[in-house]
């Protein structure tokens, strides 16, 4: 986790550096507020949390660094239970293609470094099982961002996600909307 720390505050500290660098740059905070894939982690009661920090450079870059939190419990119909947790960063770097009105679209990837937790218990109690991994991915996205005003903006994202760890691969579409504040 401290190295979680760590890489965030040394991306953040670039960022405030290059903010002084362009006449036009914003500095913000962000939340995903809908997402509709999670590393693989299929059920009802998943719990995405991200908080990012976006940097608008010129109105043609978006720099978007990200913490991510995902949390999930499920039971099933037999009384099974499993849990996930997924704890990690993610940098997304987007060129801004085209601009009408107060409508952006953007086009660019994300690159996440994620720790995972899954933990299954049966219901009877007699067994148990816990996984823990290291994940990689890199996800291509493209996206439209509606500003409400100079400060303030709604975006939506699209693409495919590829994820790799020690024991396996995988390959999904991931689909997000985020709110953005910048100052």
């Amino acid at each position: 986790m401290k190295k979680y720390i760590v890489c965030q505050v040394l991306l953040l500290s670039g960022m405030l550096f290059s903010a002084g660098l362009f006449a036009d740059t914003k500095i913000g905070i962000g939340s995903r507020v809908a997402s509709f894939i999670a590393v693989g982690i299929s059920g009802s009661s998943n719990s995405i949390n991200t908080i990012s920090i976006p940097v608008k450079i010129d109105k043609k870059i978006l720099i978007e660094p990200e913490i991510i939190y995902i949390n999930s419990d499920n039971e099933d119909s037999d009384g099974d239970i499993t849990k996930d947790k997924v704890h990690g960063i993610s940098v997304g770097i987007f060129k801004y293609t085209r601009s009408r009105m107060l409508i952006n679209t953007y086009l660019g990837a994300r690159v996440s470094y994620m720790k995972t937790e899954d933990e299954y218990i049966d219901a009877s109690g007699t067994f148990s099982s816990k996984n823990d991994e290291t994940v990689k991915g890199i996800s291509p996205l493209i996206g439209a961002e509606y500003e409400l005003n100079d400060y303030f903006s709604l975006a939506a994202e699209i693409g495919i996600s590829y994820f790799k760890s020690e024991e396996s691969e995988s390959t999904n579409t991931d689909s997000r909307l985020m709110v953005r504040m910048l100052f």
